[in-house]
């Protein structure tokens, strides 16, 4: 998953038990060693980008290095701190996403 710094602590406080937290910091930075082998070799790449044009241009980014790359944006909110702020149970919507994928995960 990508995020930025702020988002990326939020996440992995609520989601460590079953996720691996990747923060970027910009849609312009590329992986460093370390993230690109962790995402050529994860059976699964949720890109939780920002709901905006940068969000965007991040994600096309990734799909082009990663094409098992998928977006799950948040439903509300800019990013994963507003949807926090305005109520969404990450882990829950996270989960949920998981268990619709038939086995996918």
């Amino acid at each position: 998953m990508h995020f930025t710094e702020l988002d990326a602590f939020a996440l992995h406080y609520t989601v460590n038990d079953f996720a691996n937290v990747v923060a970027v910091g910009s849609n312009i930075k590329n992986p460093d060693n370390v993230v690109d082998r962790i995402a050529r070799h994860a059976k699964n790449l949720l890109i939780c980008h920002d709901n905006d044009d940068a969000g965007i241009t991040m994600l096309n980014k990734w799909q082009t290095l990663y094409k098992h790359a998928k977006p799950y944006p948040t439903p509300f909110g800019k990013d994963i701190g507003e949807s926090i702020q305005q109520g969404l149970n990450i882990k829950e919507w996270l989960l949920k996403i998981i268990s619709s994928c038939d086995g996918d995960f």
